[in-house]
């Protein structure tokens, strides 16, 4: 079974007021970016090791944020945990 890896608290509201669906929990094996099928564990173990700032920089993560850009959000969130 694999690790959970939670990137809010299921409360949290976006800017709008509606649920925030990157609230969730995500599991290290669920696939975070579907347009190049980057996993959530590979998602965070590149940000552990990088560091980086913005979500433009985890591109760098197999194309991560470049193609639909449905999980940009999820890249912001895990950036706001590592650091």
């Amino acid at each position: 079974m694999s690790a959970a890896f939670s990137c809010a608290h299921p409360a949290i509201r976006d800017i709008r007021g509606h649920q925030d669906y990157t609230a969730a929990v995500v599991r290290l094996d669920d696939e975070i970016c579907y347009c190049y099928h980057v996993s959530m564990r590979k998602l965070v173990n590149f940000s552990r090791r990088v560091k980086p700032l913005r979500p433009s920089e985890m591109t760098g993560c197999l194309g991560a944020g470049t193609g639909c850009g449905w999980c940009i959000p999820f890249l912001v969130k895990i950036i706001i945990r590592i650091h």
